[in-house]
């Protein structure tokens, strides 16, 4: 089993979003649901148990993803959650600091989702690896952000196939 972390600040928005693409994506890759691939998501912030954001909520309906038959509540990024992870994918720079100062650990195994999908690992000290908050904004950014987070998640899961499976 393989699992991927998603990481954001409150996880109401894109860091479940993510992940809500991922496991979605599945559908689409075999091979990587063969070796039991799945994401979650946790928040550097999370007020543990809030809701979704409805916006991002709708984002992700118009995008055609599927959401899980449970509803998504809001989870703090621990180091629990860090070990458990092969991968852990974050949504700015500033949650790289936050991941090695609360799962010190977890540094090597971390890196943005955008730098990532890029191939570049770790942290960068740039933020042109940022996926820009949608928090409180109208809906059209959330559906921006969910396209970008869509996109790369799909570069991303192309590297994974790559380096995981060989090929």
């Amino acid at each position: 089993m393989k699992t991927v972390l998603f990481v954001c600040s409150g996880n109401t928005c894109r860091s479940p979003m993510a992940e809500a693409i991922f496991n979605d994506a599945l559908d689409d890759r075999p091979r990587l649901r063969a070796i039991g691939a799945r994401a979650i998501s946790a928040g550097t912030f999370a007020c543990e148990g809030a809701e979704m954001a409805k916006n991002a909520e709708l984002a992700l309906e118009h995008l055609g993803v599927k959401l899980p038959f449970f509803r998504h509540r809001a989870v703090p990024f621990t180091q629990e959650l860090a070990e458990e992870a092969d991968l852990i994918l974050a949504m700015q720079e500033q949650h790289l600091e936050e991941i090695a100062a609360l799962a010190p650990e977890a540094e090597g195994k971390a890196s943005t989702l955008k730098g990532y999908a890029n191939g570049k690992d770790g942290y960068t000290g740039s933020e042109e690896y940022d996926i820009e908050d949608p928090f409180r904004q109208p809906l059209e950014v959330y559906e921006e952000a969910a396209r970008e987070i869509k996109e790369l998640i799909l570069k991303a899961m192309d590297r994974m196939e790559r380096e995981w499976l060989g090929g």
